[in-house]
């Protein structure tokens, strides 16, 4: 009588706990569902380096560096899906990201890649002009604090 009390609860026990599996692993599968549907992040690193032959990826590219240009938080940028589709991509405050394809576009011209180029070099000396103006005033406070003491 004890053993078959005890093979009752065990298999109770098991039951109830499959049970608690079944709950938790449909629970998952239902919140889970509309993260499932939605599309995934693109981004840089999936990009091979023929993405320079797409126009409408060298548009976005220069496009992203004239937003850097102007000082926009959030520029343009050229990435890719995991299957190596082009997107021109650009970020909100909240981190959501807004994508449009490129696949349709034409194969980009010797212009348009000299333009890019041209604008990523222009691009980053406007970083360096930013940064060497923001390391003048810093050595001036630092000289003026100085004299101060």
């Amino acid at each position: 009588m004890e053993r078959s009390r005890r093979a009752f609860s065990c298999v109770t026990v098991y039951a109830a706990g499959a049970g608690m599996r079944t709950l938790v692993v449909f629970a998952a599968l239902v919140m889970g569902a509309p993260l499932a549907s939605a599309l995934p992040k693109v981004n840089g690193s999936n990009c091979s380096s023929d993405w320079v032959n797409n126009e409408g990826a060298l548009d976005c590219f220069i496009l992203g560096e004239e937003d850097m240009n102007n000082g926009l938080p959030n520029p343009h940028y050229v990435a890719c899906s995991s299957d190596g589709e082009i997107f021109c991509c650009v970020d909100d405050n909240r981190g959501a990201q807004t994508c449009e394809s490129e696949a349709g576009t034409t194969k980009a011209n010797v212009e348009q890649q000299v333009r890019a180029i041209l604008e990523g070099q222009r691009a980053g000396l406007t970083a360096m002009d930013r940064l060497s103006k923001r390391l003048d005033n810093l050595e001036n406070k630092l000289s003026d604090q100085n004299r101060k003491n």
